[in-house]
């Protein structure tokens, strides 16, 4: 939506729709992933599409119009992570307040694990994706995005010296 937003700020004409293609690949990847217990599921694409009309929109622009998407995604699992902070402090308020504030607290870490498997997916060059805008307008932010998101995915949901739902 962030993206589709700026679009319409450049005067670009672009259409968001979800493509039936897409929302299939992406349920199936995850009850795929999910039947063989990667925790929480790991989904392969994105339902929806921004479809941007390439009138007026060089390659750099094309690269700034998916670094907003791709960057509010991280922005909205950095602010999830962060809320567990908060949640971690409000701990110990008895049982009815533990409870809560569990609810809550898994509420984001769930936020936070989407954003994380949303990025390093839309990271990847694809074709037609955010990340091979990325690379071909800016490789070197591109690259060390990639990194960063797939060592936060790495670490956080495939997490190789445990279990995501015991961390």
């Amino acid at each position: 939506l962030a993206a589709w937003a700026t679009a319409r700020r450049w005067g670009i004409a672009g259409d968001l729709a979800v493509k039936p293609g897409s929302l299939l690949t992406a349920v199936g990847s995850t009850l795929f992933t999910r039947t063989l217990v990667l925790v929480p599921g790991v989904m392969i694409g994105s339902p929806e599409a921004l479809e941007v009309h390439p009138e007026g929109l060089d390659r750099h622009r094309l690269g700034r119009l998916a670094g907003v998407g791709l960057g509010t995604v991280l922005a909205i699992g950095l602010v999830a992570w962060l809320g567990t902070l908060v949640t971690t402090v409000l701990r110990g308020g008895g049982e009815v307040v533990d409870d809560l504030v569990g609810g809550v607290e898994a509420f984001l870490l769930l936020v936070f694990a989407a954003a994380v498997q949303n990025g390093f997916v839309q990271l990847l060059s694809l074709r037609e994706s955010a990340g091979l805008a990325l690379r071909r307008a800016y490789r070197v932010p591109w690259a060390i995005a990639l990194l960063a998101v797939s060592f936060v995915f790495w670490h956080t949901l495939v997490n190789p010296r445990g279990d995501l739902a015991e961390a």
